[in-house]
């Protein structure tokens, strides 16, 4: 696999950083994937799955998107969005998109979303900029609408007296504690990403991950947990090849998968053909860092290339 680091100018005047991850052969390139990550980590981090995939000849491209990563490093600005808020975060996307049509004109282009990333892809896709070939999610979630709803009130109403990059610890902890709490006996805060102790505290050690959220990151990411839950636009989803996979045991996704599976129902009730789900028996929210994180990222490898 080749790597290649690089800053692309973004929608708010300034620059995104990017990473290009190319099969050693690029004569034998069967598609591009661009990898969205999720909240509080880096593209950085989905490196050995981009070598998986590179292995199977696709191209991959993943941005460290405002607020995260390389990108937040230089501008000083972690976990916030810039004011254009969540909508910047789709239109820097949609630029990173036309480079990748500009160098690969010819080649289908899929996309992965994980967690947070997961909620940016979906809305991303029904906003059917261009074709894409296949759409695969991770550690997604249908969302608690009456839980979520509370929280925006109380983000409204805290934004009355502080400013909206301000960090706020209590909203954080609000957002993420509760995942570690439904695990048994956890041995670390983040024991809810992975059953893999030595990938947790991987997680802990790296200085991108886990930086206190702003009131308007989390207000964004509130009202968008909302609007990708709205059957309006799931309709505007193009049905095309998408998969739906998450761990069984991801708090995330409800207990047992309940909240991710009814996401999946949604689909389906909006008349998505197409759409198929998968649950990993014994898997948490970082199926690509689990125990078993050889296994199941051929296994997401193979589905990619399948729907090629």
């Amino acid at each position: 696999m080749k790597e290649l680091k690089f800053w692309l100018p973004d929608s708010q005047g300034k620059e995104m950083h990017v990473y290009r991850w190319d099969p050693d052969d690029l004569s034998q390139m069967i598609g591009v994937i661009m990898l969205v990550h999720g909240s509080v980590e880096h593209a950085g981090r989905y490196q050995h799955f981009a070598k998986v995939l590179t292995d199977n000849n696709f191209v991959v491209y993943a941005p460290d998107y405002r607020g995260h990563g390389e990108t937040a490093k230089r501008y000083g600005d972690f976990s916030y969005f810039g004011k254009q808020g969540w909508a910047g975060i789709l239109a820097d996307l949609e630029l990173l998109e036309k480079h990748i049509r500009n160098e690969f004109p010819n080649a289908s282009l899929s996309l992965f979303g994980h967690s947070m990333g997961s909620f940016v892809v979906r809305e991303y896709v029904s906003l059917q900029h261009h074709p894409y070939n296949a759409v695969m999610i991770s550690g997604s979630s249908f969302g608690k609408p009456l839980f979520v709803n509370v929280g925006l009130l109380m983000i409204r109403v805290v934004g009355w007296f502080s400013k909206r990059d301000s960090q706020n610890r209590f909203f954080h902890k609000a957002i993420y504690d509760k995942f570690n709490k439904k695990i048994k006996n956890p041995k670390t805060s983040a024991d809810f990403t992975t059953t893999d102790p030595e990938m947790a505290q991987k997680y802990l050690d790296d200085p991108f991950n886990g930086r206190i959220v702003t009131l308007g990151y989390a207000e964004e990411l509130a009202k968008a947990t909302l609007r990708t839950a709205q059957e309006s636009l799931i309709k505007k989803t193009p049905d095309i090849p998408f998969l739906i996979i998450s761990g069984r045991e991801d708090p995330v996704g409800g207990k047992k998968g309940k909240d991710v599976k009814k996401l999946y129902r949604k689909f389906k009730k909006c008349g998505k053909k197409l759409v198929e789900f998968e649950l990993i028996p014994y898997a948490r929210h970082e199926l690509v860092n689990e125990k078993e994180r050889d296994i199941i990222m051929t296994k997401m490898a193979d589905w990619f290339v399948a729907k090629k």
